[in-house]
């Protein structure tokens, strides 16, 4: 789908963009070594045991691009752990978006993937500090133990992230 994939690509120029990042990749296809492929492939099947199960009506369910693929990796991941505050009224689940597939992110697990918070009610300011905070967290982790799978890792950090947003926000309005 031509949508899909010209927004995953405005994403990724983004991305980079604003994180003057030079680890991630270029437009230029890149030879995959062995072991990220198959640390990737790894790293799928546990997410798929982990998230597999969910009822494909359920909008809080994972969403692999495809989850037959073993090479494809790009997922969107329910954030386990937030509650939206009452205020937000009753808003679409917060998710993790990422992205490592087509030239993305190819040398993913040994530089960050693409990734972005969507949802949850969080204003759009507080959706891109999320986002920034989950990059940063991602960058670090990927220089301090490169080729380590850490999907699983940032959804868990991003949980307590927006908490953290949150009440941060919830102050400031009190």
């Amino acid at each position: 789908c031509s949508t899909v994939t010209s927004r995953i690509g405005a994403l990724s120029k983004l991305y980079n963009a604003t994180g003057n990042d030079t680890s991630q990749s270029s437009e230029a296809s890149v030879e995959v070594p062995e072991e990220v492929v198959q640390a990737r492939m790894e790293e799928k099947e546990v997410l798929l045991a982990m998230f597999d199960f969910a009822d494909e009506d359920d909008d809080a369910a994972a969403v692999f691009r495809d989850a037959q693929d073993e090479n494809a990796l790009d997922v969107i991941l329910p954030i386990a752990g937030y509650e939206p505050p009452e205020r937000y009224g009753f808003p679409p689940p917060l998710m993790l978006e990422v992205y490592v597939d087509e030239n993305i992110a190819p040398l993913y697990p040994n530089e960050p993937p693409v990734l972005a918070a969507v949802g949850g009610g969080l204003p759009e300011s507080l959706l891109r500090d999320l986002t920034r905070a989950i990059r940063t967290e991602a960058r670090e982790r990927a220089a301090e133990e490169p080729g380590e799978p850490r999907i699983f890792a940032l959804l868990a950090f991003a949980g307590e992230a927006a908490e953290g947003i949150v009440r941060k926000e919830t102050g400031e309005l009190e």
